[in-house]
């Protein structure tokens, strides 16, 4: 096997080299990789892992806390805190525009703080769908045996729901960007 010199330094020295996969036989003759990032720590995985009847276990597994997290949190807590930053955001908006006092600044950095973290939070929970479908997608490509092939099909991508209607993704967020400058323009032009 060739190293190149830098690879070879490593060797001498005693030091183990950032970004390098080493691959290690275990007993059962199965490989374990383990990644060497920013020497941080060994993270260690098993081939054995990467099975489709393993996925669909996990995969299930995440649909039902997936499921058992929004009975708790979509039909109240998230339709309620996307509404009242939205609303707060929309008067601080305002506030900001027509006030003029020193209040009007804390109004202006509220709304810029609140419309940053309405734009992080529901991103990131768009985000779970999307990353769902492309793991579906991914081992759709793999269609091994007859089982995956069942299962992929009659499996939906993981969603985070606001209320009973509708789910967030990427479009909702621009949807409530629109609305919130809407509002606040509206209200402009109305006093």
């Amino acid at each position: 096997m060739r190293f190149g010199k830098e690879f070879k330094k490593f060797l001498l020295k005693g030091e183990e080299p950032v970004g390098i996969h080493k691959i290690l036989a275990d007993a059962s003759g199965m490989f374990n990789f383990s990644v060497y990032a920013w020497k941080k720590g060994t993270y260690t995985t098993s081939s054995c892992l990467r099975t489709p009847s393993n996925f669909m276990k996990t995969y299930r597994e995440l649909q039902i806390l997936n499921a058992n997290v929004m009975n708790i949190y979509s039909p109240l807590a998230l339709l309620a805190a996307q509404w009242l930053f939205m609303a707060v955001c929309i008067l601080n908006i305002y506030g900001f525009i027509k006030l003029s006092s020193p209040f009007d600044i804390i109004m202006g950095v509220t709304a810029i703080g609140l419309l940053l973290f309405l734009v992080v939070l529901f991103t990131i929970l768009a985000l779970v769908e999307v990353r769902s479908s492309e793991v579906l997608r991914s081992w759709n490509y793999q269609r091994q045996t007859k089982i995956l092939k069942t299962f992929i099909p009659s499996t939906t991508s993981v969603r985070v729901y606001i209320g009973t209607f509708y789910y967030v993704d990427q479009g909702m967020v621009l949807m409530m960007l629109k609305f919130i400058t809407e509002c606040t323009v509206d209200l402009i032009v109305l006093h």
